[in-house]
């Protein structure tokens, strides 16, 4: 599974960004704005591969910097990617 973090994003693309995390969170544009503006913000827990992706790609379009912490079922298991 993986966590997917918000930790940087270009100013000029903030409201952008805001509205993304508005519709993935399902919360209000204005708290969305503030919540960017007070970063890191985390933006999925334990995602699976697909849905990673799935929140990984519209941030990056953005140039936004994501942190992407992945977890292994198993230690001896390879890690995970993220896409």
């Amino acid at each position: 599974s993986f966590d997917v973090v918000l930790v940087a994003c270009p100013a000029k693309h903030m409201k952008d960004a805001a509205s993304r995390v508005a519709r993935l969170l399902a919360i209000p544009l204005g708290e969305a704005l503030a919540r960017c503006r007070t970063l890191p913000l985390a933006l999925g827990q334990h995602l699976d591969r697909v849905r990673c992706g799935e929140v990984q790609a519209p941030f990056e379009e953005l140039g936004a910097t994501l942190q992407i912490h992945a977890y292994r079922p198993f230690p001896w298991r390879a890690e995970p990617s993220a896409g």
